[in-house]
């Protein structure tokens, strides 16, 4: 397989800047729909 990211952490990051996901106070993300 190609193209298979090492890590996801860039696209948390991404979702965390849309606003599509928040962090909590436990570094953990919640995700709203």
């Amino acid at each position: 397989m190609e193209h298979i990211p090492t890590s996801n952490a860039p696209m948390f990051n991404l979702l965390q800047d849309q606003a599509i996901i928040q962090p909590n106070g436990e570094g953990k993300a919640i995700w709203k729909a």
